[in-house]
């Protein structure tokens, strides 16, 4: 996750990794990588990938994933 790689959509939220990646969303509902995996959030306070994973937000501002990888908001 340290490729620095930016992923776009539309109406610009984003959510940036310590790492550099950014990902931003889509009305704050959505988060889309290249690689095809979607992250929905539920209500803006969770990420959900495919796989089930679950990543909650605190406040609407961060992400931690279950793996302790913190994903930033903008």
């Amino acid at each position: 996750m340290k490729s620095g790689r930016t992923y776009k959509s539309l109406e610009a939220k984003g959510v940036r990794l310590n790492s550099g990646r950014t990902y931003k969303t889509l009305e704050a509902k959505r988060v889309r990588l290249n690689s095809g995996r979607t992250y929905k959030t539920l209500k803006a306070r969770s990420v959900r990938l495919n796989s089930k994973i679950t990543h909650k937000t605190r406040e609407a501002k961060g992400v931690s994933l279950n793996c302790g990888r913190t994903y930033k908001t903008l």
